[in-house]
């Protein structure tokens, strides 16, 4: 049976631009996996959602940073919005930890030189690189996610969460 589900959507840059990286980094801070903030707060403590998720779209043209939450039957719309809300709140307001922002970065790291193993994978990477039109930007994209710091991300959440930027799409299951 389909549950009721909430998603807000804010607007970001492009594939190249900084802010993409840093919701890149902050959607796997929030939800990279069950150790994410998002499951961890919202699934597990408060048993408010069956399953929560953020991500960011994008190439070429601007993309969104998505929020995804699949509500529990005796959770309303506006619980599960308000407790998304504290959750950008705390982004906005509070560091990253040196711990949290590392395991992302060397996830990153990981999954970029083991994708470059697979010869067929290097040249699709060289071919969407080449037609983002910033073919070097393939050999500095591990140095910029190590470069993004605790404040870089905060000022990212407050220029990014804002009210006037976010649509909201609410799908309710049938009774």
């Amino acid at each position: 049976m389909p549950a009721t589900t909430l998603a807000l959507a804010f607007h970001i840059g492009g594939r190249t631009s900084a802010d993409f990286f840093l919701g890149d980094m902050t959607s796997d801070l929030l939800a990279g996996g069950e150790s994410g903030r998002l499951y961890q707060r919202l699934v597990r403590e408060r048993k408010l959602l069956g399953g929560v998720n953020a991500y960011v779209t994008g190439d070429v043209d601007p993309g969104l940073f998505v929020f995804t939450a699949r509500l529990l039957p005796g959770t309303s719309v506006a619980q599960a919005e308000e407790a998304l809300h504290e959750e950008i709140r705390l982004l906005q307001t509070e560091e990253a930890g040196a711990y949290e922002l590392e395991k992302i970065k060397n996830k990153f790291e990981a999954n970029t030189l083991f994708g470059e193993i697979n010869v067929m994978n290097k040249a699709m990477n060289l071919g969407f690189y080449r037609m983002l039109g910033d073919l070097p930007l393939i050999n500095r994209e591990v140095e910029i996610y190590r470069s993004q710091t605790p404040d870089r991300i905060i000022d990212f959440s407050r220029r990014t969460f804002r009210p006037e930027n976010c649509s909201t799409l609410i799908y309710r299951a049938r009774q």
